[in-house]
């Protein structure tokens, strides 16, 4: 299973980002796009239902783009290692039709960035999600 990916978060509210111990207010977005190689492995315990789990590793590239004190503050991605795990149940429906539950954790590799005055700035890109699936088979 291959997956590309896109994530997009917006900061709706003013948020405090701790800069070498300043407190400095922010909003704007968070990032991430994703491509990774998963492992999925279905359990067959019972006729219409199949629980499931996956790790995937691959690569992201993750940023920012916050503005503070009426400009730009941080405009910066970086690129590296990522993983995830994948926890779900399929369910079939009908001969044709499967519906699926299914929670993803995937951690990138903490992304190095720089803000508008070249200061270096730390990060976390971690993701978590609820998903819902329908399948038909033709």
């Amino acid at each position: 299973d291959v997956e590309r990916s896109r994530g997009l978060g917006d900061v709706y509210k003013r948020q405090d980002f701790d800069i070498m111990g300043t407190q400095v207010g922010g909003s704007g977005e968070v990032y991430g796009y994703g491509l990774l190689v998963n492992g999925i492995y279905e359990f067959d315990i019972a006729r219409r239902w199949r629980p499931y789990v996956g790790l995937g590793v691959g690569m992201m590239r993750s940023g920012y783009d916050v503005d503070s004190f009426g400009g730009s503050f941080l405009d910066d991605d970086d690129c590296g290692f990522a993983g995830q795990l994948l926890l779900g149940v399929a369910a079939q429906v009908s001969d044709r039709l499967e519906l699926s539950l299914g929670y993803r954790l995937m951690h990138a590799e903490d992304p190095v960035l720089t803000d508008t005055l070249g200061r270096r700035f730390d990060s976390e890109y971690t993701s978590q999600s609820i998903e819902l699936g329908v399948s038909y088979s033709f």
